[in-house]
């Protein structure tokens, strides 16, 4: 039950960061990490980019189709942005499972890129009037939104969740 209010909140504090999806995000650090997962340095590599692209190819596909939308003008929210991360926890989770770690750490990759958007946005001083990395501007309120989701994630539900997964919720 605690899981599911925690849950609730974290969802809750992250969806008032762009509750009408108006703020639009430019996908450039998401290409760049997607590209650099896809294109092995090595052909020991190799491997790995099939296993992500295995868990992940949906994922690939949809930064790849929002890319495109972009590049016609059509920019994504942060909203659409929140919820690919939400499908690529999936494929994270999917992939260790089945024992494929190495691509679920090229998937968390991606995942630590989607956070850095967030990072950057509660990052913003507005006093500055500097637009974060990844964002085209920054709607009244987003920014305060993001500071204080980022917060409870960091400090209250990332350390209750490590906490239950130590078993200390399961008694």
């Amino acid at each position: 039950n605690e899981l599911l209010v925690l849950n609730k909140q974290k969802k809750d504090l992250y969806d008032a960061i762009d509750p009408n999806g108006i703020l639009k995000v430019d996908l450039v650090l998401l290409k760049k990490a997607a590209d650099i997962i896809r294109k092995p340095k090595s052909p020991l590599k190799t491997a790995e980019i099939d296993a992500a692209e295995t868990y992940g190819g949906g994922i690939f596909k949809a930064i790849d189709n929002a890319i495109e939308a972009q590049a016609k003008g059509d920019r994504s929210s942060y909203k659409d942005l929140i919820d690919l991360r939400a499908n690529v926890n999936d494929s994270i989770g999917q992939a260790y499972k089945n024992n494929s770690t190495g691509a679920a750490k090229n998937l968390e990759k991606i995942r630590s890129t989607i956070d850095q958007y967030t990072e950057n946005l509660a990052s913003f001083n507005q006093g500055q009037k500097i637009v974060p990395e990844g964002f085209a501007s920054i709607p009244s309120g987003s920014a305060e939104a993001a500071l204080k989701a980022n917060d409870f994630y960091k400090n209250i539900y990332a350390p209750k969740f490590k906490e239950g997964l130590g078993g200390k919720w399961a008694d």
